[in-house]
């Protein structure tokens, strides 16, 4: 099992995007100072050739030694999905390959301790990290190499080569808070011909510090659906994130803001598929397979829990999900009622779901029972929809659900919530 979880950790970001090959401006890895008193480290793959399906190379940058802590801020991707598969960005703690470039399929990217800092795939857009945020490296943070992996899963024509690459800018400037990755993930998948199912996955989080999740991402293969993750606390179920798989797979802001993870707390997440396939498919790296997985990215005080990768893997509580994961994401960063409520009460705007976004939403229109519609309903309605969605993400309300005449609910909530949700104008919803 550890070995086998150790191989999917490697593999765990695989998107399945077509488009057309663009030329390529190659330069060259290596680290630029900027006017600001910041440098920018750029990593570049050197005319990569692959001459078979599913190749998983591999590049690296050393990262200079120095007295002071150094801090990632931002990533900015130089690829097309039409060329790269995807890519993960590790920080090891050793020296790893003298090569400039190798394949790493079949082994571990570092030699020692690696940890995740960034993941990649389907034209996903940069990322900038909060204000006072930054993913620590250097020797400090046992982090004096950079390797950038790329996954190819096609083979390349003859003499056709690939310069794809990453840059994150980096500055010396003492950062208030450390990020760090959260990632669940599935082990066993089993999807039948023409059928749906699921992949749930499950666990007690045991990092002792508390982790503040800001932004999340979801990863599976081609017949994903839609990926949920929650937070279990004190009987009461949250809804961390959703996301649909297909969209580009890049971090995306919570809407509503962030949410706070304790040691403790139980993670659920889940991965809904849709099989349109004449055979079963079953977990696995390639195209042909499927996975199922959901980063959280995080800050926290703790330097020394953010220089180490915290993941989940399997169902180990065996917990029935809310009937809100089946529901398909309506815009990128959707986190259930926190968003609803935060758009509704005006505190955020509701993300537009870009253009490449809207034909998997069609596809997950007609998929769904569930149908995604805004509208705008009267004070009492507006109460009536927020009592079902929260009824929907928290178990203990569930529970009363069945004991509890539903009018004598009702009205318990509004009375102890009444403040909070009092006049509410207009919101989107899911329903």
């Amino acid at each position: 099992m550890r070995k086998l979880v150790s191989f999917l950790f490697l593999i765990c970001i695989i998107g399945i995007v077509a488009g057309d090959d663009d030329k390529q401006i190659c330069e060259k890895t290596g680290i630029t100072q900027d006017s600001d008193g910041t440098q920018m480290f750029n990593i570049r793959f050197p005319h990569v050739h692959t001459s078979k399906h599913d190749q998983y190379m591999c590049t690296s940058l050393h990262v200079p030694i120095s007295n002071v802590d150094q801090f990632i801020v931002n990533f900015i991707p130089f690829a097309k999905a039409s060329k790269a598969h995807h890519m993960l960005l590790y920080g090891c703690d050793d020296d790893i390959s003298s090569k400039e470039i190798w394949d790493c399929r079949m082994g571990s990217v570092c030699n020692g301790k690696s940890t995740i800092l960034y993941a990649w795939a389907r034209n996903a857009k940069a990322l900038k990290l909060p204000k006072d945020v930054g993913a620590r490296i250097g020797k400090a943070a046992d982090i004096t190499n950079l390797v950038l992996q790329i996954h190819y899963q096609k083979a390349m024509k003859p003499g056709e080569t690939d310069c794809s690459g990453l840059s994150f800018k980096v500055t010396s400037k003492p950062q208030k808070y450390y990020a760090g990755i959260y990632l669940l993930g599935a082990t066993w998948i089993k999807v039948p011909a023409h059928q749906r199912a699921t992949s749930p996955v499950s666990c007690v989080n045991e990092v002792p510090s508390t982790l503040h999740v800001f932004a999340f991402r979801t990863h599976a293969h081609e017949l994903g659906l839609v990926n949920t993750a929650y937070r279990v606390r004190d009987g009461r179920t949250v809804m961390i994130g959703k996301g649909n798989p297909l969209w580009p797979e890049a971090f995306y802001t919570r809407v509503g803001g962030e949410i706070e993870l304790k040691k403790g707390d139980k993670l659920l997440m889940r991965c809904d598929y849709k099989s349109n396939r004449n055979r079963t498919t079953f977990v696995g790296a390639t195209g042909k397979d499927e996975m199922c997985n959901f980063y959280m990215m995080y800050y926290t005080k703790s330097e020394t829990v953010a220089s180490h990768m915290h993941s989940c893997w399997g169902d180990r509580l065996n917990i029935k999900l809310p009937s809100s994961a089946s529901m398909m994401c309506p815009y990128p960063g959707y986190a259930g009622i926190t968003s609803t409520l935060a758009i509704m009460m005006h505190k955020t705007k509701q993300p537009k779901v870009p253009a490449e976004m809207h034909m998997d939403n069609m596809r997950v229109k007609k998929d769904t029972r569930k149908t995604i519609f805004a509208v705008n309903y009267n004070e009492a309605r507006v109460k009536d929809a927020l009592l079902d969605a929260l009824f929907d993400e928290e178990d203990d309300l569930q529970q009363q659900q069945q004991q509890q005449p539903d009018e004598t609910r009702r009205m318990d909530f509004i009375e102890e919530n009444d403040e909070e949700y009092e006049n509410p104008a207009s919101f989107t919803f899911n329903r």
